[in-house]
């Protein structure tokens, strides 16, 4: 009888997993990061460790207009790499999608005797075409000159090309 009752069970249970399609979890907004850390030289003087750490998002909707905005605030953490008093740290980063870029300034300040600090930006809004508010990507990232780049490779890669300096 205990037989009879496990294998009923467990074709009960079997059906009704399969009779349920599995859907795929829908996010908006889609965020992708890259250029996420990198070390810069202030005035020429103070080196500060700026990273992407990540960010916060949600989506709004608007029925009427047929309109979605993802509404998206990057959070960084900034290290101070000398010692010295309280600094502003400025950087920028970068804000993209299929349908434009929007590049934002930001200037961080670091409080005397921290040596880290974490730093949330502004929201900033990007418009989405509705129907595509799920697949449509976007990408948020530090925006890195050249000039720093070749610092940033030269001093913490140690495969670094000294070709590339020019």
């Amino acid at each position: 009888m205990l037989k009879k009752l496990f294998v009923i069970s467990c074709a009960a249970l079997s059906i009704s997993c399969a009779s349920k399609p599995e859907e795929k979890p829908k996010t908006c907004p889609l965020v992708f990061t890259a250029e996420s850390s990198y070390t810069q030289i202030v005035q020429h003087m103070d080196a500060y460790q700026v990273i992407l750490t990540g960010y916060h998002g949600n989506c709004v909707d608007y029925s009427v207009t047929k309109s979605s905005t993802a509404v998206i605030q990057p959070t960084f953490l900034i290290r101070r790499l000398e010692a010295v008093g309280q600094v502003n740290v400025p950087f920028d980063y970068y804000v993209k999608t299929t349908y434009g870029s929007q590049k934002h300034h930001v200037i961080a300040t670091i409080p005397e005797f921290e040596k880290e600090v974490r730093y949330l930006a502004r929201p900033v809004n990007v418009t989405l075409p509705h129907e595509e508010r799920f697949e449509t990507p976007i990408s948020i990232g530090l925006v890195i000159e050249p000039e720093e780049q070749i610092y940033n490779n030269r001093y913490f890669d140690e495969k670094f090309d000294y070709s590339e300096e020019k």
